[in-house]
C-alpha cells in the first residue's frame, strides 16, 4: 500500500449523547433512541469517534468526527500498520485481525500502527475491505 499524503479534513457533526462521552477518539454508534453511544460490542456499527467531549449526561451535545476516508481509533494492544484490524468484542478497541474470516471480520486496514493499549492509530474503515472469497 502506498503512502497516503492527503487524507482530507475532519468532518464534525453534533449529536445528542446517550450518556456522558469523555474519551476523545472513542468509537460511537447510533443507538435505538437516536442518540450516540459508545460501541461496546462488535455488532455495533461505528459511525464516528468522539471529537468533542460531552459531560452533561443523557441528551447532552457531543461532537462526533464522521471519519471518511480514514478514521482514528483506540488500540487494544499492538496494531501493525498496513495490516487488517478488528474490533474486540469485550472492549470495542481495535487490534490486529486474528482468527478465520468466517468467524472474525475485518473492521479495516491500519494506516498507522500502535504499540500499546489505549494508543490512537488511523485506519481505513471496512468499506472496500474484502472478508470473503471473491468469485470472478
Amino acid at each position: 500500500m502506498g503512502n497516503i499524503v492527503e487524507r482530507g479534513p475532519s468532518f464534525y457533526a453534533t449529536f445528542d449523547a446517550a450518556a456522558s462521552l469523555s474519551t476523545i477518539g472513542e468509537s460511537v454508534y447510533i443507538s435505538a433512541d437516536n442518540t450516540v453511544a459508545v460501541v461496546n460490542t462488535n455488532t455495533n456499527y461505528a459511525i464516528g469517534t468522539v471529537g468533542q467531549k460531552s459531560s452533561g449526561g443523557e441528551g447532552s451535545s457531543v461532537g462526533i468526527n464522521l471519519f471518511l476516508p480514514t478514521r482514528k481509533a483506540i488500540a487494544g494492544g499492538t496494531v501493525t500498520a498496513g495490516g487488517r484490524v478488528m474490533q474486540q468484542a469485550s472492549t470495542a478497541k481495535f487490534v490486529d485481525l486474528a482468527g478465520t474470516l468466517t468467524s472474525v471480520h475485518a473492521s479495516g486496514i491500519a494506516i498507522t500502527g500502535a504499540g500499546t493499549d489505549g494508543e490512537l492509530f488511523e485506519f481505513i474503515p471496512q468499506i472496500g475491505v474484502a472478508n470473503a472469497i471473491v468469485i470472478a
